[in-house]
């Protein structure tokens, strides 16, 4: 049983590594579609299908600025990140710091086009700019709606691109669920209890792993002393 529960806890300790390198690696920022959504870089080959353009062409498709792409399978409904850095984002650094006029008089500036108009929201803490525009092409008909920041000295833009007769339902439970590692954090009862909790937990599980590695090189210079004494036992019967 002692056994069983080291090989458990050494196996998760390696998936706890592995899988938050992986996290942290790729992006800085989390989000989760609402609904059913094809994701780019996962399922490129749905994907290219619904496009009806080959995988090698996704790329270009995407952009440079495109960090996130997903859509569904009418492709009625698009998600895009957008992430820029330049001299603006560099000297805001995070506009939440900034006051909503002042964010307000910084519109054009940060959207990038004028007699822009859009709403200022707060997510937790950190500030956004939502905007919202109707135009077409040749699919059709739709509604882009944005919601632009700017956190640790990125822009980050991230879009809805809905067609005219598609629900809007997502468009909010998926913005919800947009994280990044660099927005502010509005600090809460619940927060603020975390804050001592987490420490303590990381404690024990530091204590675990030590205790653990502590008992598997004990066990195994156990067996490996057992093994040669065993043996000289052995030699001074047959002697």
């Amino acid at each position: 049983m002692i056994f069983l529960l080291k090989k458990f806890l050494s196996a998760l300790i390696i998936i706890i590594l592995v899988s938050g390198a992986h996290a942290y690696a790729d992006t800085d920022f989390s989000i989760k579609p609402y609904g059913d959504f094809y994701i780019y870089g996962t399922d490129n080959t749905d994907i290219a299908q619904i496009l009806n353009i080959t995988e090698s062409e996704l790329q270009s498709y995407c952009g440079e600025k495109t960090v996130y792409l997903a859509l569904n399978r009418e492709n009625t409904k698009q998600i895009r990140i957008y992430e820029t850095q330049n001299d603006f984002t560099n000297s805001v650094i995070n506009i939440s710091d900034l006051s909503n006029d002042k964010i307000t008089d910084l519109l054009p500036e940060i959207i990038g086009i004028d007699d822009v108009k859009g709403e200022v929201i707060d997510k937790n803490g950190q500030k956004f700019i939502k905007t919202q525009l109707r135009s077409s092409d040749s699919g059709g008909d739709y509604i882009i709606t944005e919601y632009i920041t700017v956190a640790g000295r990125k822009s980050y833009v991230l879009s809805f691109y809905t067609d005219i007769d598609a629900d809007t339902d997502y468009i909010e439970k998926t913005f919800e669920t947009f994280d990044s590692v660099y927005f502010e954090k509005r600090e809460d009862q619940s927060g603020g209890i975390l804050r001592f909790v987490l420490p303590v937990f990381t404690v024990m599980f530091g204590i675990i792993t030590l205790a653990v590695g502590f008992t598997i090189v004990r066990d195994f210079r156990k067996r490996h002393t057992g093994d040669i004494t065993d043996v000289s036992q052995q030699s001074n019967i047959e002697q």
